[in-house]
């Protein structure tokens, strides 16, 4: 599986930078959307996590000094038309095929008041490195920015878009969940018009267990029949 180091920081729906060993099933992260928007993106489940697993991960470096660090077969987004801005223009990699004056997606803060806005930028250092500890947290949107770079969620196989499809039976359930949720909201709040928004309830968040999901685990079980082997790297 494709994971990020417990060190790297994501960034909550409420604006704070945590470490990804603290972040929690439940909880927002910010994300980039299918149609090119920086939003925050709930995490259904960790595909898989570890606090002691030892592994080797590469760490890309950019002109404006970020820096992601990710295992070798996760997929990273490599931009390859840098003045559009919609995630279809992407070409999803593996971090270990990204080399230097590769053009990465990073988020800033536009204004200086807290307005994030997408922004390229070039590759300058490429690296390996051990380190205790992984995790590969799955959101809505399929995608996550880790340390102000934007990643795909997805690993192992070489098409995100594929992946994202595999884990549509996961975003389907969490959905009819919510849905379920604001049903008995309502039924318990008669005089309230509608449920308060995902930004002012409280999270419900859940730690998360060690080891390889059920789901991403019976996924790659049926791989070898249903996907060419051409389009996964387990190495």
């Amino acid at each position: 599986m494709g994971c990020f180091p417990g060190d790297s920081v994501v960034t909550t729906g409420a604006g704070v930078k945590k470490p990804m060993k603290d972040l929690r099933v439940g909880e927002s992260v910010l994300a980039l959307s299918a149609d090119g928007m920086l939003r925050p993106s709930e995490v259904l489940l960790f595909l898989d996590r570890s606090e002691t697993a030892r592994t080797e991960y590469v760490t890309l470096v950019t002109d404006a000094g970020k820096s992601i660090t990710a295992t070798p077969t996760h997929l990273v987004l490599r931009w390859e038309k840098p003045e559009r801005s919609q995630i279809r223009h992407a070409n999803p990699v593996y971090a270990k095929s990204v080399r230097v004056n590769d053009t990465l997606l990073t988020v800033v803060d536009g204004s200086g008041a807290g307005k994030l806005r997408l922004r390229t930028e070039r590759v300058v250092a490429v690296g390996r490195t051990q380190k205790a500890g992984l995790y590969a947290p799955l959101t809505v949107d399929g995608t996550v920015v880790v340390d102000d770079v934007v990643a795909s969620c997805y690993a192992v196989i070489d098409s995100h878009w594929l992946a994202h499809l595999a884990f549509l039976p996961v975003r389907a359930m969490a959905a009819a969940r919510a849905s379920l949720s604001g049903l008995v909201w309502r039924l318990g709040h008669p005089l309230h018009d509608a449920p308060p928004s995902s930004s002012s309830r409280p999270v419900d968040a859940v730690q998360p267990a060690d080891g390889i999901h059920w789901y991403p685990r019976m996924l790659y079980a049926i791989s070898d029949y249903a996907i060419p082997a051409s389009w996964m790297d387990t190495h």
